[in-house]
């Protein structure tokens, strides 16, 4: 399959940019209060999810999950956005807006090895062979990109994220989590990976990590998450993705 293309923020429709406007405030303004909801939420702790608007199957529905086999265990099992979390909290990266405006696009790569590093079994040396997804229920699959467009992709996905960052950080980190999935980089870790980039681009700022924990979400969706980000990656249709990330974070940053 081709790489995908690098969406403009001028393409997308108003509903989008407004709900890009909403996560980039939810993440800028998010106080005590809502990062001790998230860790909970995490948790699983039930006594406090009965205190807040839940994340129902209906918020993430795609008319096409039908056709995705997805895993039925515990989306909470594992504890992968703890962990996560982790990562970036000991990762010492400092905010994204300081590095976009100090690095280049070289030690972008360098900050995805670390990461890398800290979350998967197999180090932090990029793939040397190609790859494709698990296969779906009419045993299609994804084959992604080879090997030697890894470095310069990983360039443009920088570029593009700082280039667009004063625009929208929302928009930036989206799009580079995205991108990075779709090009799947290390042998092992990418979701966790592009899913740590996305909050660290998302948390400007902030004194102390707000987190948004896409992996629970995207287990709890039936395959729907997974249809939205090849929506994205491969049609340039993003308002799915985005209003996915703009509801979980209105359920759990947003301040009421």
């Amino acid at each position: 399959m081709p790489t995908m293309a690098l969406p403009d923020p001028g393409d997308l429709d108003r509903i989008s940019r407004k709900r890009l406007e909403l996560v980039s405030s939810d993440f800028a303004r998010a106080g005590e209060s809502e990062l001790e909801r998230v860790q909970k939420w995490i948790e699983k702790n039930q006594a406090a999810l009965d205190h807040f608007d839940p994340i129902t199957p209906e918020d993430l529905h795609h008319p096409l999950s039908l056709y995705i086999e997805e895993a039925s265990s515990d989306p909470f099992t594992g504890g992968r956005s703890r962990n996560e979390l982790i990562a970036l909290s000991r990762s010492n990266l400092g905010t994204f807006n300081k590095f976009r405006r100090e690095k280049v696009a070289g030690d972008f790569l360098l900050v995805l090895q670390s990461l890398g590093t800290r979350v998967a079994r197999n180090g932090n040396g990029l793939r040397n062979k190609e790859v494709n997804s698990r296969p779906d229920k009419l045993n299609n699959r994804i084959v992604y990109p080879s090997p030697d467009k890894i470095i310069d992709r990983v360039s443009e996905i920088f570029t593009h994220a700082t280039n667009n960052y004063e625009i929208s950080p929302a928009f930036s980190a989206i799009v580079a989590m995205v991108a990075l999935l779709n090009i799947h980089p290390f042998a092992d870790g990418n979701g966790r990976v592009a899913r740590i980039v996305f909050n660290w681009i998302l948390n400007q700022e902030r004194a102390t990590i707000a987190y948004l924990p896409l992996h629970e979400v995207a287990r709890m969706s039936a395959g729907a998450y997974l249809i939205m980000l090849r929506e994205a990656q491969y049609y340039n249709n993003w308002n799915n993705i985005i209003r996915v990330v703009e509801v979980v974070s209105s359920k759990l940053l947003r301040r009421t």
